[in-house]
């Protein structure tokens, strides 16, 4: 997040409000359409966001009927 940068460009020297609002324009997007956008958790670790990440993405690759 915002805590682990060190450079601050436009939109990360933007305020907490702004990239709240982004996030919550994202999880509605997730919301209407479940099949196209995936949430994933990355206050965790790396290993494991990028574990969820993969299966995410390896899941909407699968054929489905």
């Amino acid at each position: 997040g915002l805590a682990r940068q060190t450079a601050l460009d436009r939109i990360s020297s933007e305020g907490v409000e702004f990239h709240e609002s982004v996030r919550r324009g994202y999880l509605a997007l997730a919301e209407a359409e479940p099949d196209r956008i995936k949430v994933v958790n990355a206050r965790d670790d790396t290993e494991t966001v990028l574990k969820n990440a993969l299966k995410a993405i390896a899941a909407s690759r699968e054929v489905k009927p």
